[in-house]
């Protein structure tokens, strides 16, 4: 029974996490809120976290800037290793020959050639320099309005998924940091039990070496004592397992040795039978609520971001130009010539058929709004009942953690009777092996039972948005 409950709390702790066992240091000393600030701090998930938030915020300052003036400089250089060729009609020719006809009376030795005929003509010269500046502002949009709401919008999504990170940090430190101080507890309970055992043993060798006993006796105390002992290793392995899990959470070093400096009683006597009424739950609390309510919030904006395109959009442009034409490579020259060119204008887009895109946008941002809505309502529904659960899970599991102490205190009363009636020759080592496993047994109990308290207390500050110590 006792290596069955003993298996029992191990499953029920659940570390998976093995490391190397580590070397001498400085102890580091964590209470269970150290250990959670500790997390806020150095935990990866958080961090990460954190990245999201600064990202949300510099898109903000992205979209910001597209309302800004923009400002655009360039220089373009092109060399025509060939001057593009065109072709104009020939108009000089008839001219010529319809003066000297009319004019003259000259009559041409050649007839004049039937049809159109063109001149090979080059434009232009070989190098050719543009430089120029142009900005442009953005006086109305409706979209880029929008934008800068929803890019606002999402800093606080990003920052509610901060706070349920860190929540769930808490919480996760915590379920990690209470094995630690039930597994510290039995180990406490094994070295004094064994230290008892241990002496009775001894003695009973001696007395069997002078014929007050049977050997059955000492055989009996012998196999309680590797019993013990056999607790005691497991006991110590996974209370290290159980650190290196902590220190996986934390962000620590496996090296890095931890020291835990709360105790067990002491944090199940501090939860008494008031905890209940004394923390009411409010939904707008709840990070997963305040979470639901960002995204609707954001539907509703998309929404209103497609609804913004059937309105016109504004802007003012400045642009200024030099080209600068050359024979020759020679544009640093300061007698060269340059030709300016500059614009100024607004520019109105009124949007006006679309094919019905627009309208398609509306209905699908809309169906997503109205499934946030319904989510909205779920969510509530199934907050209020996790709350519920929470309440009585906890409440049951305190009432059975009150029973488990108090039957492992009587047992513990009876195993210290049943040890000195057994030193005064009154009690068999049966009946030792019986109270001794009797007292492991609900000690074992009482140990998950508070396990388990600790974990319901845990669920229940996590709704309650009470994480915190």
């Amino acid at each position: 029974m006792i290596r069955t409950l003993a298996i029992c709390l191990f499953t029920a702790i659940g570390v998976q996490w093995a490391g190397n066992t580590a070397s001498a240091q400085e102890v580091l000393k964590l209470s269970l809120s150290d250990a959670q600030a500790y997390a806020l701090n150095h935990n990866y998930d958080i961090k990460n976290a954190r990245i999201d938030v600064e990202i949300s915020r510099r898109k903000v300052s992205e979209t910001t800037a597209i309302g800004l003036p923009q400002v655009n400089a360039s220089v373009a250089y092109n060399n025509f290793l060939n001057i593009p060729t065109q072709l104009i009609p020939d108009f000089l020719t008839p001219a010529i020959a319809g003066v000297n006809e009319g004019y003259y009376g000259l009559t041409p030795e050649v007839p004049l050639p039937v049809g159109a005929q063109f001149f090979e003509t080059q434009f232009g010269v070989q190098h050719n320099m543009t430089a120029g500046i142009s900005a442009s502002q953005l006086i109305f949009s409706g979209p880029y309005i929008v934008g800068l709401q929803s890019a606002k919008a999402y800093v606080g999504l990003s920052q509610s998924n901060l706070v349920k990170s860190e929540t769930d940090i808490r919480t996760q430190v915590a379920k990690a940091y209470f094995p630690i101080l039930v597994l510290i507890e039995n180990q406490k309970t094994i070295d004094s039990i064994l230290v008892s055992l241990r002496t009775m043993f001894n003695e009973s060798k001696e007395y069997l070496g002078q014929g007050f006993i049977e050997d059955t006796e000492v055989d009996q105390l012998e196999l309680l004592v590797r019993d013990a002992e056999t607790q005691l290793a497991n006991t110590i392995s996974r209370l290290e397992l159980s650190f290196n899990y902590l220190k996986l959470i934390l962000g620590l070093p496996a090296s890095t040795v931890i020291e835990a400096t709360e105790n067990l009683d002491s944090l199940v006597g501090s939860i008494g039978p008031d905890y209940l009424s004394d923390n009411p739950f409010d939904i707008h609390n709840n990070i997963e609520y305040r979470i639901v309510k960002n995204q609707q919030e954001l539907a509703f904006l998309n929404m209103k971001r497609y609804r913004s395109e059937y309105l016109p959009s504004l802007s003012a442009f400045y642009a200024f130009e030099e080209t600068g034409m050359r024979d020759k490579f020679n544009f640093l020259d300061k007698d060269g010539d340059w030709y300016p060119n500059q614009v100024l204008g607004v520019q109105l887009d009124i949007p006006i058929l679309s094919g019905g895109s627009r309208k398609h946008n509306i209905q699908q941002a809309r169906l997503t709004l109205e499934k946030v809505q319904t989510m909205d309502k779920q969510v509530q529904e199934s907050l209020t009942l996790a709350e519920r659960t929470a309440r009585t899970e906890f409440s049951n599991a305190w009432k059975v953690a009150i029973n488990k102490k108090s039957n492992m205190e009587l047992a513990k009363r009876i195993h210290g009777k049943t040890e000195i009636k057994y030193r005064e020759g009154l009690a068999s080592s049966l009946d030792m092996s019986q109270t001794h496993n009797q007292y492991m047994q609900s000690e074992m109990e009482y140990l998950l039972a508070a396990l388990d308290l600790l974990n319901k207390k845990a669920d229940l500050d996590k709704i309650l948005s009470k994480v915190t110590d």
